[in-house]
């Protein structure tokens, strides 16, 4: 089965080692014109799609996950799907950008043991963290969860998508902060939450460089026309926090990926077995990818942002999606080893 309904969007202003899913021809190849992921169905064959009743005013994703729709500034034909109690039979998420997103997080809860420990960073509305925990579920597995979301409203709606969805409160930890190479406090971008999942941190410098602005926690002003707020914020290091292994860590940080992954060296090396990374520009991409090899990482995908890439399960081609954000997906080689379950394919 393949996704094609309206279900999936998009969410901008994620030994015997990992993965059944294709790389993008490695790196030497994702450069090319035209870029493949060819993902081996056999990764989707432990997950059962979702058939059944969506309630009026939500959508629903292929493991039957619910989303209010009032998350997403979605146009109108669509407003009036979901306004409306309907039956919907969904499958495979192979038809837009998210299938970077959903292969590698799949993958990591088929590599983790009776519990799948998450982190996703720029949790949004919370989409990677229930995807997440429906999929451990699906599989037998138990879950725990780490959210970390600044814009104050996308918190909001992260705390009720999780208790909407039946999420025990005992398996997660919510963090309403930026995600920083320092902890302290940070200007950050909000407002427009519908329309708008590009928020990003703003440095002290940049703002001092227009005004003397005030530095108390909840001060807010505007900033190059848009509202900007002093908020928490916190490293890699707190947000892992006391948890020994983490399977998976999203992060789509709008620009801070880089700082935060090299600040948060120690604990990415000793407890971080997964990472998947929105870029946000070629600069950075670069830079990773020095960084993850210098790390002795395993790269399993690499799309440059801006890219057109063709997706095939099985072989055959099934759509061909143009990413707007970029995406990498690194392996800890410390863990490949001892936590795999399953060969990637090549």
């Amino acid at each position: 089965m393949i996704e094609t309904g309206h279900s999936e969007h998009s969410e901008k202003p994620k030994s015997r080692r990992a993965a059944i899913a294709g790389d993008v021809q490695q790196l030497c190849k994702v450069h090319a014109m035209n870029p493949i992921i060819d993902i081996d169905t056999g990764i989707f064959e432990h997950f059962k799609c979702y058939s059944g009743w969506v309630p009026a005013g939500f959508w629903a994703n292929w493991l039957g996950v619910l989303t209010r729709s009032y998350v997403w500034a979605f146009p109108e034909d669509v407003l009036n799907i979901n306004s409306r109690g309907r039956y919907e039979s969904l499958g495979y998420p192979v038809s837009d950008e998210h299938v970077l997103d959903w292969v590698p997080l799949l993958q990591a809860v088929l590599d983790a043991d009776d519990t799948f420990m998450m982190a996703a960073l720029g949790a949004g509305w919370g989409r990677w963290l229930s995807g997440g925990a429906f999929a451990a579920r699906n599989t037998g597995r138990g879950y725990y969860l780490v959210g970390v979301e600044a814009e104050p409203e996308h918190f909001r709606w992260l705390q009720i998508h999780l208790q909407e969805n039946g999420l025990d409160s005992s398996c997660y930890r919510l963090i309403n902060a930026a995600v920083s190479s320092r902890k302290g406090h940070c200007w950050f971008y909000v407002g427009k939450p519908a329309s708008w999942y590009g928020q990003s941190v703003v440095s002290d410098d940049a703002v001092r460089r227009l005004c003397q602005a005030p530095a108390e926690p909840g001060a807010e002003m505007s900033y190059k026309g848009e509202r900007i707020r002093r908020i928490l914020c916190v490293g890699l290091e707190e947000v892992i926090g006391d948890l020994q292994s983490v399977d998976y860590v999203h992060l789509d940080i709008q620009g801070s990926e880089l700082d935060v992954l090299k600040a948060g060296r120690e604990v990415l090396q000793s407890r971080v077995k997964m990472v998947n990374v929105g870029t946000h520009s070629n600069e950075i991409e670069t830079e990773l990818r020095r960084y993850f090899r210098k790390l002795n990482w395993i790269n399993r995908f690499d799309v440059p942002a801006k890219t057109r890439v063709s997706i095939k399960l099985g072989g055959k081609k099934v759509s061909e999606v143009k990413f707007g954000d970029g995406v990498q997906v690194w392996v800890n080689s410390a863990f490949s080893e001892s936590s795999s379950r399953i060969s990637w394919k090549s």
